[in-house]
């Protein structure tokens, strides 16, 4: 029977790190859209025009940022 060595990481071990990896991967790019946007959104709105197009859709990606650090909570809870 084969015994694993020291450097030999499971299977289910390194897909929960690939995981992981792109789950904070995801968290961070939203972070940055909604810091994007809401930088876009003031400056539209000292312009003087019309954001509620534009809020719409932040407050989706708002929405999208919070279930992704839901599942950032998930995983580390999990780990």
């Amino acid at each position: 029977m084969a015994h694993a060595t020291a450097g030999t990481k499971k299977p289910e071990t390194t897909t929960l790190r690939t995981r992981q990896h792109d789950i904070h991967t995801r968290r961070l790019v939203l972070q940055r859209r909604l810091e994007d946007g809401y930088r876009r959104i003031d400056q539209a709105l000292a312009q003087g025009e019309d954001i509620g197009t534009w809020e719409a859709f932040w407050i989706r990606l708002l929405h999208e940022y919070e279930s992704v650090c839901d599942e950032v909570a998930d995983e580390s809870m999990a780990a």
